[in-house]
């Protein structure tokens, strides 16, 4: 991402594509366990979605911190590549209320 990555944040667009923006969130992650580790014992459990599953592995003990942003990194790379082979889209819904 290189060094400069702080800075880049105020970019419109810089961090919301997969190639940084699933590593930023698995580092922030990985960062706030560790902080959070310093003064708590472990998790008797972890969980994470999507991207989250990393985070919580490294929370595990599972993977090192910088196993886990590589390989989100990875994740990022090939979700991308996969998705220049199909038409792709998501869709979402908000404002639903009882």
């Amino acid at each position: 991402m290189g060094e400069d990555w702080q800075q880049r944040l105020d970019e419109p667009g810089w961090a919301t594509r997969n190639a940084r923006a699933q590593p930023l969130l698995t580092a922030l992650s990985v960062g706030a366990t560790e902080a959070l580790l310093q003064d708590l014992p472990p998790p008797a459990f972890v969980a994470g979605y999507s991207v989250g599953e990393l985070a919580a592995c490294h929370a595990a003990g599972v993977l090192g911190a910088e196993q886990a942003v590589a390989l989100a990194a990875q994740r990022a790379a090939e979700m991308d590549r996969d998705a220049l082979l199909v038409d792709t889209g998501l869709a979402g819904c908000s404002g639903l209320a009882p």
